[in-house]
């Protein structure tokens, strides 16, 4: 049979339509490979582990060995040595501050002024002077010497004097104190309360708190960071309590650890340490974008498409995806697939970087980069 003209032209269109069908699964300049419907892929890689990774001390707090269940004493000042004189021409006079925390003012009971007088010649009277109070006038010999304060004397701020009085009759000579570990304490309890200090930058890359301690005697030990019970439980030798920013409400700045009991014990080498995660993880891969590529995303014809697979997320943060180090939306990635758009402006013709980071912890599977109708 003979094929006429019509024929031949339909043959021909015929072959053409299946070579442009086929054609479609190519981008020009290029080959790619199609993956689903709607996405057609440039590049795909495994990446692994992303941001933060090992855990490191960033500090210890030492908090020694304590009772709980009785009452407490802390020193809120300690001056090591000095000395107040005074002679019928001059004299040498001492004086400090003495700061007392809000957290500490709130518990207190009563406070005290405490030294020890290791050498002087009692010619004159040693006095003291509490925020312009006097609490001593008189002479003394060496020794140690105790003032009590009461609670309505002691403010957030307050300031110490102390001087000594000429010798009188003696009015060729010098009266001299020489004065060691002078303190200024404060007494509450019957829990026992720490307070710690911690970084913008620590809160930021928090791991963990990690309170180790050896506790002895009857009865059940609680510990409560700034409020929250993390701990609760009757003696059994070395302990070690772990908690982090998803168990107190921990922060940066002063925070708070208090221990109480029921009955009387005996905690031995209380520390805490500050683990913060110090290694960080970035992941780089590159790709090629051709001229037309490049053109179909310039003219809308397509837009730039990275899926993320995450496999884990270990610690929460961010993560982070940065195009030839312009920095993508990645606010929405969650465990399981995701998608990351890119535009024109983030891309070029020749090669392209991908970099993967983050101040979270991540397990990323596969990364696929292409193009999207």
């Amino acid at each position: 049979m003979k094929i006429d003209d019509f024929g031949w032209v339909l043959i021909v269109a015929i072959v053409l339509i299946v070579i442009a069908g086929l054609a479609s699964t190519y981008l020009p300049g290029g080959l790619v490979t199609p993956v689903g419907e709607n996405f057609t892929e440039i590049a795909s890689f495994a990446v692994g582990g992303v941001g933060t990774s090992t855990s490191e001390t960033s500090r210890s707090f030492s908090m020694g060995s304590f009772a709980v269940g009785e009452e407490q004493s802390e020193v809120v000042k300690e001056v090591k040595e000095f000395s107040v004189s005074r002679n019928m021409l001059s004299g040498e006079d001492t004086s400090f501050n003495v700061e007392v925390p809000g957290w500490l003012l709130e518990v207190m009971r009563s406070g005290e002024l405490s030294f020890s007088i290791f050498e002087t010649n009692s010619y004159g009277n040693l006095k003291v002077k509490w925020n312009g109070v006097v609490v001593l006038d008189k002479a003394v010999g060496t020794g140690g010497q105790r003032i009590a304060l009461e609670k309505s004397m002691i403010k957030g701020s307050n300031k110490v004097e102390v001087s000594a009085d000429g010798p009188g009759w003696l009015f060729w000579a010098t009266t001299v104190y020489n004065i060691r570990s002078f303190k200024a304490s404060v007494a509450y309890g019957p829990e026992k309360i720490f307070s710690y200090e911690l970084a913008p930058s620590e809160i930021q890359n928090l791991d963990t708190l990690e309170l180790t301690f050896t506790p002895s005697g009857q009865g059940s030990l609680a510990i409560r960071a700034n409020g929250q019970q993390v701990y609760s439980a009757k003696p059994s030798g070395p302990t070690k309590v772990e908690f982090g920013l998803t168990d107190a409400p921990i922060r940066a700045g002063d925070n708070l650890l208090v221990f109480s009991s029921n009955t009387p014990l005996y905690v031995a080498g209380a520390n805490l340490r500050v683990l913060v995660f110090g290694g960080r993880l970035e992941k780089e891969r590159s790709f090629n974008i051709t001229q037309q590529q490049f053109d179909l995303v310039n003219t809308g014809q397509r837009r730039g498409k990275i899926q993320v697979e995450v496999l884990a997320i270990n610690r929460p943060g961010s993560l982070e995806l940065t195009l030839n180090s312009n920095r993508l939306d990645t606010r929405d990635i969650k465990q399981g697939q995701n998608t990351v758009l890119f535009g024109v402006s983030d891309i070029s013709v020749g090669e392209n970087t991908l970099k993967l980071s983050g101040t979270g912890s991540y397990n990323i599977g596969t990364v696929s980069v292409g193009l999207a109708r």
